[in-house]
């Protein structure tokens, strides 16, 4: 697969497991970004993911 570096500046992820209504996935990461104030100043990121032969696969991402 491809490799892609996440800057600091975007972290922290929050990772669930588990349907939302999402794509199928196995489990799901939410990138939060920065904040000011407890405010996220950019809307959050969802990583729906899936695990497939030992490895992990992002199967979208996105607002849901």
């Amino acid at each position: 697969g491809n490799l892609k570096t996440v800057l600091a500046a975007k972290l922290p992820f929050i990772a669930s497991a588990g349907s939302d209504g999402g794509p199928d996935h196995d489990f799901q990461m939410t990138a939060l970004g920065s904040s000011t104030n407890g405010v996220l100043d950019t809307p959050a990121v969802v990583l729906y993911l899936s695990i497939d032969a030992g490895k992990v696969r992002i199967q979208s991402v996105g607002p849901w």
